[in-house]
């Protein structure tokens, strides 16, 4: 019988990991191992990790002095699990019900396929009330083969939360890159998918806790940093794996990282050469603004879409008054909602704003201001365009624009309309 193993890395946040390990053995194919892996932690983690471990028989935990990072415990777990199929976590991470029996189930149908994967709710502090973004790459459980699956992706983002996957094939490709860093299980597992193919659930398969100190969003934050990482991408794209060149630019899936990889090339031109512009084509023509439909229809946009489309007769209310929208926030999240937005056909976004000074003074021909610089006195509304930052960026707006109406897209609970919009 096929073994399934968890493995949650983990520094600092013991106080997250019995929501991880329940919602994992709780399961209806209960995992054979929920391995531990505790990267040096200095809080009480190890000694929450051991009650998990007396409390729970198939939980076990390897515990660190010394803080590598998350990537090479990612790496140590994969060597030191025992299931033939793993599920990654985030020690903030929750499996939803049905996953793991769902997923096996479909790998062994489709032994070919190096992973299962399915949707995945983006919440801060209680699930029920966060937000789905669905891959929507088929309406039921489905295989997709390599041929099929780059027209069908696209720059579509698989989060590797909502994945199970097959330990034979993921060391066959050296595992998770370090020098990748939060970008390691994206790359590691679409130079799989493109591989091998791919098993699509259209469920919820796992939660993700919004947190502006995880992983991923404290990387985005420094810029010369990813342009090394986006530079270290390529070259192993180009270098180690040139059997999937052909559908990572069928596919466009390097759009997901848009116009930071752009920036990345010409910041290092020795990368320039005809492969390197195939695969940043999109990404290239997103840059020169040309893209502009996409937006609307990709998961994200999906989401935007909606929860603008749910507040929109609030919406017109506000611009019909003539009262000054703000966008908190200038990155591709923003780029999404200022498109949509225009497809709406609501009135101009007046500014954007965001926390820190500026590298911009323009986004989509409209000034952009440190909020706390922010001239405009009287918003009518704020819209926060971010996923990890939400509850941040909301908290600013409220200390700045205390009678302002706020609308969020992820933590449906932070929207406040206020009374008369």
């Amino acid at each position: 019988m096929s073994k399934i193993s968890i493995i949650i890395t983990n520094y600092n946040h013991g106080h997250c990991l019995n929501d991880a390990v329940e919602s994992a053995i709780n399961q209806s194919r209960k995992p054979d191992e929920v391995l531990i892996i505790d990267d040096g932690s200095t809080d009480t983690s190890k000694e929450l990790i051991q009650s998990l471990e007396e409390n729970h028989p198939s939980v076990r935990a390897i515990y660190h002095n010394e803080n590598k990072g998350t990537v090479p415990r990612m790496n140590e777990g994969t060597h030191e699990s025992i299931g033939d199929y793993l599920v990654y976590r985030a020690a903030d991470d929750i499996s939803c019900p049905g996953f793991f029996e769902q997923a096996i189930d479909m790998l062994l149908k489709y032994p070919d396929a190096a992973f299962c994967c399915g949707d995945i709710i983006h919440y801060q502090k209680d699930p029920q009330a966060g937000q789905r973004e669905s891959l929507d790459i088929a309406d039921k459980v489905s295989y997709l083969s390599p041929e099929t699956l780059p027209e069908v992706l696209g720059s579509k983002l698989i989060y590797g939360q909502t994945i199970m996957v097959s330990k034979e094939k993921l060391i066959a490709i050296g595992g998770f890159n370090e020098k990748h860093q939060s970008y390691c299980d994206w790359f590691s597992f679409l130079v799989l998918a493109f591989k091998h193919g791919i098993c699509y659930v259209p469920e919820i398969f796992a939660g993700h806790q919004l947190n502006s100190f995880s992983y991923s969003a404290l990387n985005v934050q420094h810029q010369e940093r990813q342009r090394g990482v986006l530079k270290n991408i390529l070259l192993s794209l180009k270098n180690d794996f040139p059997d999937v060149l052909p559908h990572f630019i069928q596919s466009g899936a390097l759009d997901l990282v848009g116009p930071q990889i752009v920036d990345a090339v010409y910041r290092n031109l020795d990368l320039l050469d005809p492969i390197t512009l195939a695969l940043i084509q999109m990404p290239l023509q997103r840059w020169v603004n040309q893209r502009q439909q996409n937006y609307l229809t990709d998961s994200l946009g999906n989401v935007i879409s909606k929860v603008l489309d749910r507040h929109i007769d609030a919406l017109r209310k506000i611009t019909h008054k003539g009262l000054p929208v703000l966008v908190y926030g200038t990155g591709g999240h923003s780029e999404r909602v200022a498109r949509i937005w225009k497809h709406l056909g609501l009135s101009e976004i007046n500014a954007y704003i965001c926390s820190d000074e500026p590298e911009n003074r323009s986004f989509h021909s409209a000034p952009v201001f440190n909020i706390k610089k922010c001239p405009i006195q009287s918003p009518g509304l704020i819209i926060i365009s971010s996923m990890s930052y939400e509850e941040l960026m909301v908290n600013n707006s409220q200390n700045k624009f205390p009678e302002t109406s706020i609308i969020t897209f992820w933590n449906q609970e932070l929207t406040q309309i206020k009374t008369g919009c």
